[in-house]
């Protein structure tokens, strides 16, 4: 049971981590001087990777925690009913 936690959490922090990333691609297409003039910043984003790849990596950073904030309590919750 607790490695199906595990591996729940991880997948949750991945699935967090990766919409937050590909939702930044579509916010820099639709405005990059956001990124440039606030999030590359905010996040220490190093002046060479100030593009898409910079925008992915602010998007990651930005939201995989939401996926360990959710699962912890979801999944454990889980555990308990299903133990």
């Amino acid at each position: 049971m607790a490695r199906t936690f595990l591996i729940l959490l991880v997948a949750a922090v991945l699935a967090a981590g990766l919409f937050g990333a590909l939702h930044n691609q579509l916010s820099y297409s639709v405005g990059a001087s956001y990124f440039h003039d606030i999030k590359f910043a905010q996040f220490g984003i190093n002046e060479g990777w100030q593009n898409r790849l910079g925008a992915s990596l602010v998007g990651w950073k930005a939201s995989w925690w939401v996926g360990l904030a959710l699962g912890l309590p979801v999944f454990g919750l889980g555990v308990v009913l299903l133990d």
